[in-house]
């Protein structure tokens, strides 16, 4: 769409600087959301709450995670189509925030936040998955959503068979003060 306008305002010039300059956006997201995944799953790993392969350096430096990571973004572009891929990470996105906001419901009293904003940000995130979702299984393409819900189901057998398998809890810990 927007190599579209910069067509109508500098021709076939505006229309290679605008695509070029997409390639470029979508490249640094691609890349800053790699590193940040694999540094989270290096530092996870370290913890021992994912396998140690996470943690493992391979090559010059760079762990497991972000190759596995690297594996896991390039099979999604292959496979799907780049608006399904953005309405997946957007998806994925409201998960991740309504849980770290969830987490810090719990422990609020520790960090001095206001309940009821947290309580909001919770119910905020839950609403907007819940009317993205919708307007993916509306309008896009089955694939979509269902790779959605079985990754999201994946994610979950995952961790049990791997808390399973390594004799591992989860031990919530009580942050009131």
């Amino acid at each position: 769409m927007l190599s579209d306008a910069g067509e109508q305002m500098l021709g076939r010039v505006g229309f290679v600087v605008i695509g070029v300059a997409a390639l470029l956006a979508t490249a640094s997201g691609v890349n800053a959301t790699m590193f940040g995944d694999a540094n989270l799953a290096y530092m996870v790993a370290k913890t021992g709450e994912l396998p140690a392969d996470f943690a493992r350096g391979v090559w010059r430096g760079g762990t497991g995670g972000l190759f596995i990571a690297a594996g896991i973004t390039a099979a999604f572009v292959l496979f799907f189509p780049l608006a399904a891929v953005g309405q997946m990470a957007s998806l994925a996105f409201l998960i991740v925030y309504g849980t770290v906001s969830l987490g810090h419901l719990r422990a609020y009293r520790g960090t001095g936040a206001k309940r009821w904003l947290l309580a909001l940000a919770v119910a905020l995130n839950l609403a907007l998955f819940a009317l993205l979702l919708g307007y993916t299984i509306h309008t896009g393409p089955m694939s979509t959503w269902l790779a959605l819900l079985a990754v999201l189901v994946l994610s979950f057998v995952f961790e049990v068979g791997y808390r399973r398998r390594t004799d591992r809890s989860l031990a919530l810990e009580s942050t009131a003060a």
